[in-house]
């Protein structure tokens, strides 16, 4: 794995400036439909091993390779459960993933709850030959997808999968979007800057007049002209547009957004950003609509 040198702005300290150059692992910043699916995807692989494994130890019903086809409906059916439950319980909320306490505590409830359930359905599920086929079954999804959440808040928001983010423009909605994040709720429920896999740097003006050091205990980084060059220098994966919706957009601004786009910068507006976030709040949610 190659190693590269960027710089980095401390998002806790609303004051820093860019610091010296630093060594770094290359970035894997995971966009939020990727996250999405890896969680999905994993826990669903999970309860199919978890199941195979309660058959081939406790009974004689799992087949062979060559006839996994005549199991289809197994699967179908636990696919269908688990996501009944999944959803019952937000398990694919980035920020509460994000969250090992909430993550573990909800999956693992969700794939006791699944599992037990799955086990009452007749037909399109194995049949229970004994009780300690069911109890394995459910021990070991609820095992299992405790372990892979608990690794995934803690592996998966770590720096290296997240992507780094600056904010264009400086509307009242940006900036209750960056306060919505450090608010009571995401500090003590959801960490949504690790959930969404953000690393927020700070600001850039959009209308070329830089009045203040920081917004929303974020550093103004520069202004429109300054885009492309930070983008650069500090290695940012994605802009998010905060602009004003009846403002005119300036020549410079708007080279310096197809400047960002023409080197592969992702441009997300404030109001995706926001659904990104899934904040409970209701007074978050008041304050940035």
């Amino acid at each position: 794995m190659n190693l590269r040198f960027s710089q980095d702005t401390k998002q806790t300290d609303p004051g820093n400036k860019p610091r010296m150059r630093r060594l770094t692992l290359p970035s894997m910043g995971l966009h939020v439909s990727e996250r999405r699916l890896l969680l999905a995807v994993m826990d669903f692989l999970l309860l199919i091993v978890a199941l195979a494994l309660a058959l081939s130890l406790r009974t004689d019903l799992l087949p062979e390779f060559r006839q996994l086809f005549v199991a289809w409906k197994w699967v179908a059916t636990l696919f269908v459960v688990w996501l009944a439950y999944a959803a019952l319980f937000d398990l694919y909320n980035l920020a509460r993933a994000a969250s090992t306490i909430y993550s573990v505590r909800s999956a693992g409830m969700a794939a006791g709850l699944a599992s037990f359930t799955y086990l009452l359905i007749p037909w399109f599920t194995p049949t229970i030959v004994n009780r300690s086929q069911g109890f394995l079954f459910v021990l070991l999804s609820v095992l299992f997808i405790m372990l892979w959440r608990a690794a995934y808040a803690q592996l998966f928001t770590q720096p290296t999968f997240q992507r780094r983010a600056i904010i264009l423009g400086s509307t009242q909605g940006a900036q209750a979007f960056v306060l919505a994040l450090r608010s009571r709720f995401a500090q003590v429920d959801a960490n949504p800057f690790r959930g969404t896999g953000h690393i927020l740097l700070g600001f850039v003006y959009s209308n070329g007049l830089v009045s203040d050091e920081t917004i929303a205990d974020l550093p103004v980084l520069g202004q429109a002209e300054d885009l492309v060059h930070l983008t650069r220098d500090l290695e940012v994966d994605e802009v998010i547009l905060s602009l004003p919706q009846k403002a005119e957009m300036g020549q410079a601004l708007y080279e310096a957004i197809l400047d960002c786009r023409e080197l592969g910068i992702q441009m997300t507006q404030m109001s995706t950003a926001v659904s990104y976030t899934h904040l409970r709040a209701h007074e978050t949610t008041a304050s940035i609509s």
